[in-house]
């Protein structure tokens, strides 16, 4: 084999090795901003026996739209409820002094798992018929469950942070 030939069957084995490399850092990149931008977990645990998980900014695909939204799963007891904020949504800014008006976002959807059987609701309400009335009292429902829950989650974030800050605090004195 010539000295040419070498020459060109190693960079060609470099090449690919370089090729590769970049690959995959390209891929560990495009993951880690992907993930980077699926929204936030603000808070889960408990309050008033309801076990809540409470997300912000969170990406979600409908139809053929990429929308963000505020989604909050609350299970008591053997009944789950899925409330979603996709339009206009308020985050709660729970470090900012002011409160922010979050009490008046209405939910888009909301979700009901009882066990095995699940129902989906949808905002678009006619309250022209049983169907409607009963979608439209859901909503008023949930919609006060949801503002209700995001107003002791910031409460209690802030009250938990306070608390966190004065312990500090203490120990530089």
């Amino acid at each position: 084999m010539s000295r040419l030939n070498r020459i060109c069957q190693g960079v060609k084995k470099y090449a690919t090795e370089i090729v590769t490399g970049v690959a995959i850092v390209g891929a560990a990149v495009g993951i880690r901003s992907c993930a980077k931008n699926m929204g936030e977990e603000v808070y889960r645990g408990n309050i008033n026996d309801k076990e809540v998980v409470y997300e912000e900014g969170r990406f979600s695909l409908k139809g053929d739209a990429m929308l963000r939204e505020n989604r909050m799963r609350v299970k008591k007891g053997d009944i789950t409820y899925i409330f979603e904020d996709i339009s206009k949504e308020t985050n709660i800014d729970w470090k900012k002094e002011l409160e922010p008006d979050f009490k008046n976002d209405k939910l888009e959807k909301v979700v009901i798992d009882y066990g095995d059987k699940r129902e989906y609701f949808h905002l678009k309400i006619s309250d022209s018929s049983l169907d409607g009335k009963h979608t439209k009292k859901i909503f008023d429902e949930a919609n006060s469950m949801y503002s209700e829950l995001r107003t002791k989650i910031r409460e209690q974030l802030r009250e938990d942070y306070q608390k966190q800050l004065k312990s500090i605090e203490q120990t530089l004195k």
